[in-house]
């Protein structure tokens, strides 16, 4: 029986050094402790591990048999203890990530690369849907989350701020004109998210002047991507997030349309949303 994993160390020790003394000095240890402890690991055994004396020393039968046992207990120790050393240094398991599929393709790509070259041995694995997902319930590790974070049960880090802005084609532009008030942007060609009508009104701001006003829009989608199309074939003006046309915009290809007087830019918060209590993987 291995009560005592040091004393199994110790009589390991001193049979590999071939002498009691030679094995204390190698543990650093008194003789007569490492003596000592050996009766009473001989005790516990119930039999004479070794035969000793001032001339002799001597591995008896059950010495050796428990010498072999005791040495498969001893590597398969280092070996679990070289194993959970690797698994506490290198993040390992599963993470569940839950994104709204427009957001995720257009800014979350490059960044999942990134982890995965880093944390190899992480699984991932993405719930790309526009509905909340209950973290806790669904067992979801973190969400990609816009807006302001509404379940106290859950703790969030900002990402990023996302400036958006009034978009249309020059095409558009060119055939319609510009709208120069509030009125004329929502009697004309505006193209609104789903998320944004459910408020009931547009929020925009241009430096600390910001102006709220009803509008209903005449096409309603529920995709950024979509969205973006939309304007990019000439089907009218849309709230879009700034950094979606940055190569669009490089090229000339998109115009901001904001009509005289009106505030031209809003903001929205990115941020994650993640369960309190740590789940699994990288933590």
């Amino acid at each position: 029986m291995f009560r005592n994993l040091n004393d199994i160390r110790l009589f390991a020790e001193v049979v590999r050094r071939g002498a009691v003394t030679r094995g204390a000095e190698a543990l650093g240890m008194p003789a007569a402790t490492v003596s000592r402890r050996l009766a009473a690991l001989e005790r516990e055994v119930g039999e004479r591990l070794i035969e000793r004396n001032a001339r002799h020393f001597r591995l008896t039968d059950t010495g050796a048999a428990y010498l072999a046992a005791a040495t498969r207990v001893l590597e398969d120790l280092e070996a679990a203890s070289a194993e959970v050393s690797r698994v506490v240094g290198t993040p390992s398991g599963a993470l569940r990530i839950a994104a709204a599929p427009d957001f995720a393709t257009f800014f979350l790509s490059a960044p999942i690369a990134a982890f995965r070259d880093r944390y190899p041995a992480i699984t991932v694995s993405m719930d790309l849907s526009p509905r909340r997902v209950d973290l806790i319930d669904e067992g979801f590790d973190l969400a990609v989350r816009m807006g302001r974070l509404q379940d106290s049960r859950l703790v969030s880090r900002r990402l990023t701020r996302l400036e958006r802005g009034l978009y249309a084609g020059r095409d558009y532009l060119e055939r319609y004109g510009t709208p120069q008030s509030p009125e004329e942007l929502d009697s004309g060609r505006l193209m609104m998210l789903d998320s944004d009508l459910s408020q009931g009104e547009l929020s925009l701001r241009r430096g600390d002047v910001q102006r709220a006003f009803s509008v209903q829009g005449h096409l309603h989608v529920n995709s950024v991507a979509m969205l973006r199309e939309l304007t990019l074939v000439g089907a009218g003006i849309a709230l879009l997030p700034s950094a979606l046309l940055a190569r669009e915009r490089a090229e000339a290809a998109w115009c901001p349309s904001c009509p005289t007087g009106m505030p031209r830019r809003s903001k929205r918060t990115c941020s994650t949303a993640a369960a309190r209590c740590c789940r699994s993987g990288c933590g």
